[in-house]
């Protein structure tokens, strides 16, 4: 469930912001199956309906989970806002998200500086931070992407 809310949540400049993503992106950017993820997105919404909206992008209707397939390019999105301000699990989510992307960022970037010759190997004990993140958070090209400017 982390793996699809921290990806269609985002913390903004103290709130929480909707950040709709297609069906395809959720899943690749945490390599999960797409069956499973429709499976997730239908059960969720039987649960909790309401939360979550489909829209297809060519013709914008809003779709109910329950009564048809999700396509690849639908875009997941939370209805409203409001729920994630009581949703203390979510909340922390998102804040890991946001910690993923820094550590990618600050290892990209240290990277970068070791390829030009500016800066030499990180070593212990950021290299270790790194290893864990990396091991734990398993990022996917598809994920990292989305930070490449």
């Amino acid at each position: 469930m982390r793996q699809v809310f921290s990806h269609i949540v985002q913390s903004g400049e103290g709130h929480a912001m909707k950040k709709p993503q297609t069906v395809r992106e959720i899943a690749d950017r945490r390599a999960l199956d797409k069956q499973a993820l429709s499976s997730f997105l239908r059960k969720f919404d039987l649960e909790l309906p309401g939360i979550l909206s489909l829209t297809v992008p060519y013709d914008r209707q809003l779709l109910h989970f329950r009564e048809q397939s999700m396509p690849d390019s639908g875009v997941v999105t939370l209805s409203a806002t409001h729920p994630v301000r009581f949703w203390k699990r979510l909340q922390e989510w998102v804040g890991m998200e946001r910690e993923a992307e820094t550590l990618y960022r600050r290892l990209s970037d240290a990277a970068s500086l070791n390829t030009a010759g500016q800066s030499g190997y990180i070593r212990p004990p950021d290299l270790d931070v790194y290893l864990q993140w990396w091991d734990t958070f398993k990022p996917q090209p598809s994920w990292a992407a989305q930070f490449i400017m």
